[in-house]
């Protein structure tokens, strides 16, 4: 008797589990059958390949045998789809220069603004919306996704009020900044992985709200938390909630900005709800795919915002910058990522960075170097930072939201 293996389509819970296995009941020649939804698999003893009778007992159910082609190609299929939707969403944010917006921009401005950033917001966040994603029934699906984006942006409307209130901004170290990402980061690879099939979730941290099926409890907590992530658009809106000097000010200004950015985020996050149930687990495995992807981009962020860089191994096929009075100048031209000389400087000694910018969107209109927590504010043509390196290694150079980046080799 040996062991054998079908792919089931349709699956996505313990209650598909056991419809499966009650259809099948009866069925003598079964052994040891086991159903898994995560991986959408069912296991079984037999002396013979059962799955003729076992397609006949669940016509009267959603579900169905399928090859693991199938599988595999439909998988591919809906992550291909997700991941030009963002890409889509990338050209068009930033397509707009951030930068051009005015700190006057009023309620209405700052819904369009959100509508903007939210092609941002789909890349940056999009995985953590698509965590919400863990139903068979649309509806509830839907109802956690406004739950999530509505405790999203009431947390922004409160961190805009207090901002405009006690009149100073919320201002987030590099180190702070990176572990966040960092931890977000990690909480996305371990939904991700979830969604996949390679884990089982039954820890305390994840069990709030995610083990009992249709709590909300985890939507409200995901979006509060999410309000939180660190985010140039978002900081720029703070900014201007800043000058508003004032609760109300701040509140309704960042809850317009909040509103412009739900459409986008929603629609991402619940375009299964407009697939047929049958190819439910077939996208939860599609969004485990993105969010292990964006999770990985997000730990990146938190990597770059640390400053952290890979231990330096001094060349001497690279030579040092030329050196003007003193101080020590470096190249850098800027035209949607950050091209540096290929120069090595020495600790102690000035460098002044030399920049021309030909091209500035959202995320690189301000460059930064965590290790020195020094950061300037770009403008089209030539710009200049000027700092002392302290220490030897690689030293990390990187945009506003630690996506962008490059480094500079310094020596003793």
């Amino acid at each position: 008797m040996g062991s054998i293996k079908h792919h089931v389509e349709g699956m996505t819970c313990e209650h598909c589990e056991n419809s499966v296995k009650h259809a099948l009941k009866g069925l003598n020649k079964i052994k040891n059958l086991n159903v898994d939804h995560v991986k959408g698999t069912m296991t079984y003893n037999s002396d013979e390949d059962l799955s003729l009778e076992i397609e006949k007992r669940l016509l009267s159910t959603p579900y169905k045998l399928v090859s693991k082609k199938e599988v595999l190609m439909k998988t591919t299929q809906f992550t291909l789809i997700m991941i030009l939707i963002l890409a889509f969403g990338g050209i068009l944010y930033n397509k707009f220069s951030l930068s051009a917006f005015s700190t006057e921009i009023g309620i209405t401005g700052a819904f369009i603004f959100g509508l903007i950033t939210s092609f941002h917001c789909m890349g940056m966040c999009g995985g953590i919306a698509v965590t919400q994603i863990q139903s068979e029934v649309p509806s509830q699906n839907i109802t956690k996704s406004l739950i999530y984006n509505f405790s999203r942006i009431m947390t922004y409307a409160l961190i805009g009020g207090t901002i405009g209130a006690i009149g100073q901004g919320l201002s987030l170290s590099f180190q702070t900044r990176g572990l966040i990402f960092l931890a977000i980061g990690g909480f996305m690879l371990v939904m991700g992985a979830k969604n996949i099939g390679l884990i089982k979730l039954r820890i305390p941290i994840l069990k709030v709200g995610l083990s009992k099926k249709g709590s909300k409890h985890s939507s409200v907590i995901t979006g509060v938390l999410n309000g939180f992530m660190p985010c140039g658009p978002l900081q720029t809106m703070q900014v201007i909630a800043l000058s508003t000097m004032s609760f109300m000010g701040g509140f309704t200004m960042m809850l317009a900005y909040g509103l412009g950015t739900v459409p986008m985020m929603f629609l991402f996050a619940n375009v299964g709800s407009l697939i047929g149930k049958k190819y439910h687990g077939q996208l939860v495995k599609a969004s485990g795919i993105l969010v292990i992807i964006m999770a990985m981009s997000v730990i990146g962020q938190g990597v770059n915002a640390l400053g952290i860089t890979a231990p330096v191994v001094e060349s001497n096929s690279v030579s040092y910058a030329t050196v003007v009075d003193g101080v020590q100048i470096v190249n850098m031209e800027i035209n949607g990522y950050y091209d540096i000389e290929d120069v090595k400087v020495k600790k102690d000694i000035p460098v002044r960075i030399v920049m021309n910018a030909t091209r500035l969107n959202g995320c690189i209109d301000t460059i930064t170097i965590p290790e020195y927590n020094l950061g300037l504010g770009l403008i089209l043509g030539e710009n200049i930072m000027e700092f002392t390196p302290t220490k030897a290694g690689n030293l990390r150079l990187t945009c506003w939201m630690s996506m962008v980046s490059t480094s500079l080799e310094v020596t003793d």
